[in-house]
């Protein structure tokens, strides 16, 4: 079938992206035959704990769901040159991946209280990422989310991706939890609030920029540590893409050509 080509397609294009080596699945796995050099934390700095369930929380008002479902495949599916990992980094060792990253639709079982699986998933992710946008500014859940990861977890690493069209303004992009510094009860002060954030668009970061910067951030790596790695990922993104739509293209014509046999 059009959908067996298509994984076959993209498992050829994952073997040459790691240059024919086969690599464990697992996000930690082969840390231990990773030496570990290239350490830049400083004093004082801390090392992500690990005994986390995800990588990072993804945060997306559910009008943004398809691309929220972008940039989850796009950073699960992200897999580092084997000369990182393991390196030690003020968030930790470097992963193979970066999975799992929490999506909640994908994630949460049947059943059960949603405040309280977020809640749960929410302390056991290492990193929020914000998927702004003008619905997510308006969302309730979403600005409830980053409320408590900013006032439970101050120390963790807080990421904004841009998602949208027109100018940006933290008014109209952000919620209020994000604009504004909190207090000590965690209620929402006057006091700004100015995150940075990497935006995809072109004419901003663009594609490369913007998943480099949320890399980087989940992982303590610099931006030139990763440019390459991010621009080969999107390469390989859009190959599987072009890959899918030949598969449909070319289902389309053998049934066609059935039919036309038929009649």
């Amino acid at each position: 079938s059009w959908r067996r080509f298509l994984r076959v397609v993209g498992g050829m294009l994952d073997r040459k992206r790691g240059g024919g080596e086969t690599r464990g699945d697992a996000p930690g796995e082969g840390r231990d035959k990773g030496e570990m050099t290239g350490y830049r934390a400083g004093i004082g700095e801390t090392v992500m704990p690990p005994d986390l369930t995800y990588r990072a929380f993804l945060s997306y008002s559910h009008r943004d769901k398809r691309a929220a479902r972008r940039w989850h495949r796009r950073l699960e599916t992200f897999r580092f040159d084997r000369g990182y990992v393991g390196r030690l980094t003020p968030l930790g060792p470097v992963p193979e991946t970066l999975a799992k990253i929490f999506l909640d639709r994908l994630d949460f079982p049947a059943g059960g209280e949603l405040t309280a699986l977020t809640k749960t998933a929410l302390d056991a992710s290492a990193a929020l990422i914000l998927l702004a946008s003008p619905h997510a500014a308006k969302s309730t859940p979403v600005n409830e989310e980053v409320r408590y990861f900013r006032h439970i977890h101050p120390d963790r690493p807080l990421l904004v991706i841009l998602e949208g069209t027109g100018a940006y303004a933290p008014e109209t992009w952000l919620p209020p939890t994000m604009r504004c510094a909190l207090d000590a009860e965690g209620k929402v002060t006057d006091t700004p609030y100015a995150p940075l954030a990497a935006d995809p668009r072109l004419g901003a970061d663009g594609p490369r920029g913007a998943t480099a910067k949320v890399v980087a951030g989940l992982t303590g790596l610099t931006l030139d540590d990763v440019l390459d790695r991010v621009a080969e990922t999107l390469r390989v993104e859009r190959w599987k893409w072009r890959a899918m739509v030949a598969g449909v293209a070319l289902l389309a014509a053998v049934v066609f050509y059935g039919l036309n046999l038929l009649s």
